[in-house]
């Protein structure tokens, strides 16, 4: 296995593994809820939301095997802000994800997650994901230890968003610190969470 950063190229390729890895986690499912073709639609949201983020100004970690892509994680720099550009760009691409009668509910959760980001400079783990396949073998664990070596050289906070307690006991023994729960599904899943810049 390798770790390594990903190309803009892989977009597609690392937003399946994502796919693959979230198709069931109830609170992806309360942004982009619907069965039909779901890992197709969630996909193309994942790839979408890559080249809008990581790919546009941060970076994209990923864990390869016998040149197969498993693991993933995608950081974005402390101030980014996704420019009107590339949502433009990138918008029939969430669209044919979501479902225009799903459009509501996406953009209401989207704002909830909105509302929760701090205010001061943060690297932010939009997602870290294993291929279910590749699943136990310490991925999850490396891509995080890889981001925040990055993190930590800059003397940089982070932040992230657990979506179940699993994750969050995770990201606890990495130094992050459950913060206010998001409550966009039973349980208070998601929690915000938060780790202090190391000096």
């Amino acid at each position: 296995m390798t770790t390594r950063r990903a190309t803009r190229a892989e977009a597609s390729t690392c937003g399946a593994v994502l796919a693959r890895a979230l198709r069931d986690d109830a609170v992806v499912a309360a942004v982009i809820p619907g069965e039909h073709r779901r890992e197709a639609r969630l996909t193309r949201s994942y790839t979408a939301s890559l080249l809008t983020g990581a790919f546009a100004d941060g970076e994209a970690d990923v864990v390869d095997s016998a040149g197969r892509i498993i693991g993933l994680a995608a950081w974005e720099r402390p101030g980014h802000r996704t420019g009107l550009g590339d949502r433009l760009q990138q918008f029939p691409r969430y669209l044919r994800a979501i479902g225009l009668r799903h459009l509501r509910t996406a953009l209401r959760t989207s704002e909830v997650f909105t509302q929760h980001r701090p205010t001061t400079p943060h690297w932010y783990l939009a997602d870290v994901a294993v291929d279910p396949a590749a699943a136990g073998r310490g991925i999850g664990s490396e891509l995080l230890r890889t981001g925040l070596a990055r993190v930590d050289e800059e003397q940089a906070a982070a932040y992230l968003e657990a979506t179940t307690p699993g994750s969050r006991r995770l990201y606890e023994r990495f130094g992050f610190v459950a913060g206010a729960p998001l409550d966009l599904v039973p349980g208070g899943y998601p929690v915000a969470m938060h780790r202090s810049a190391r000096r």
